[in-house]
């Protein structure tokens, strides 16, 4: 008995030390929910059984069933992601009210926001229900309060000049699943409150249609990409009404496109060259930091194409658009720029970054020296919301080496990416690290 026991720890290692991480850090971030009410204990255990089950099933799907990465992300997102929709507090997520003004004011028909008077930044004219929901601070809601919430956001409403200035920024694409859960609310005469969390569902269920297919492609690093995608930071903006979802899901299915067409090359489909142009479009209009991602469909090799004449059309027909398209929405985006902190001129920024490379690019150095640690308990969620619901850092730590251990371990094979490739990824790691600290 001892010795089956041992083996099965042995064997089962990886998995079992993942899921003690996973319910330390969801019973320290279900806890820290400022939403819950009550008996916190009580409530923290029924999820931790709800999480355990999740896990033993998951387990014997694996197992017994033999279900691959894509199948048990399907199960994991789809249980958890609901969790964390309807346990966040309405606004909890940064901007996220924002996020939802410009979502509802796109399904009034206004692809651009209005811009206000001089006192008044970019926005659109909405229903007094939606400042309503967000009438608590995301420190203040508690699920007790709803049924108040509920009461005034079911009034009829009358409309004032509602401001959502940084998402003015976004491009309509960014928001489509929103829009959508929130047409469908629109079209049933449903509750404002009702029609915030079908904007959750529907932008988490759209994140989780992208990477389900995503993880189904990659050819390497499948279980690390489905921890990290597990992981709060990620499954806060998948289950809130940020744009950041689509955008992150589809740079995702982009770079598992490109990399399962390296690894078995063969002729591009009139299908495949859909989703590509598809992704590509979400990234590029989803923000402009991530566009050279788009790049990464130069490394498609010969195979793919019919000849040297059919590759030279398509990338630059993918890649042109991808470009012009970000053009021309910046262009458009830039009328919405304000001056947010006093005496900053983002022009002025831009010429001195040109006109001193040097000392950017010192600047830049100083901000990683500087800010290191805190970019990268960031990057594992260690501030969720706006950085006031807390993971302790040794769970990060203890998370972070494992997923080091296991992309290690299960990635010994030969890699199939070309030294050039490696290149020209890691060039375009560099690019996107500089756009964002530029940003």
């Amino acid at each position: 008995m001892i010795k089956k026991f041992k083996k099965f720890i042995f064997d089962n290692y990886k998995y079992l030390l993942f899921s003690a991480i996973f319910l330390i850090i969801n019973a320290g971030l279900i806890y820290n929910m400022r939403s819950v009410v009550g008996n916190k204990i009580l409530i923290i255990a029924l999820l931790l059984i709800v999480q355990i089950v999740l896990l033993i099933l998951g387990f014997f799907l694996k197992q017994r069933k033999n279900w691959e990465h894509h199948q048990l992300l399907l199960l994991f997102s789809i249980v958890l992601g609901l969790m964390y929709v309807f346990l966040m507090p309405i606004g909890t997520p940064p901007d996220e009210a924002h996020h939802f003004r410009r979502a509802y004011s796109i399904t009034n028909g206004r692809l651009l926001a209005v811009k206000g008077d001089s006192e008044k930044g970019a926005g659109d004219t909405l229903p007094n229900s939606v400042n309503e929901l967000f009438s608590y601070g995301p420190g203040e809601i508690r699920y007790n309060k709803m049924p108040d919430i509920m009461a005034r956001t079911s009034e009829a409403d009358s409309e004032s000049f509602q401001e959502f200035n940084n998402m003015a920024l976004y491009s309509p694409i960014a928001f489509i699943p929103q829009s959508l859960g929130i047409a469908i609310g629109r079209v049933l005469h449903l509750p404002m409150i009702c029609i915030f969390y079908l904007a959750r569902i529907f932008n988490l269920a759209v994140w989780i249609l992208i990477l389900y297919f995503a993880i189904k492609k990659m050819p390497f690093g499948k279980s690390v990409l489905c921890m990290i995608l597990l992981m709060p930071i990620s499954m806060q903006a998948a289950a809130s009404c940020q744009a950041d979802a689509l955008t992150n899901a589809s740079t995702i299915a982009l770079m598992a496109f490109t990399f399962y067409k390296i690894k078995k090359p063969t002729l591009l489909t009139k299908k495949e060259i859909v989703i590509a142009a598809v992704l590509v479009l979400f990234i590029a209009m989803g923000k402009i930091v991530y566009l050279p991602i788009c790049f990464l469909l130069l490394l498609l090799p010969k195979k793919c194409f019919k000849d040297k004449k059919h590759k030279i059309i398509l990338l630059l027909s993918l890649l042109g658009l991808a470009v012009i398209l970000n053009l021309i929405w910046l262009k458009i985006s830039s009328g919405y720029l304000i001056e947010t902190n006093p005496g900053v001129n983002p022009s002025e920024q831009v010429s001195n970054i040109l006109h001193n490379p040097l000392s950017y690019v010192s600047v830049m150095f100083r901000s990683v020296f500087s800010n290191g640690l805190f970019y990268f308990f960031s990057f594992f969620g260690s501030g969720l919301a706006y950085f006031n619901v807390l993971i302790e850092q040794p769970y990060i730590l203890g998370f972070a080496f494992l997923l080091f251990y296991i992309y290690i371990s299960e990635n010994r094979q030969k890699y199939f990416l070309e030294n050039k490739q490696k290149i020209f990824l890691v060039a375009v790691t560099i690019v996107c690290i500089a756009l964002i600290f530029t940003s």
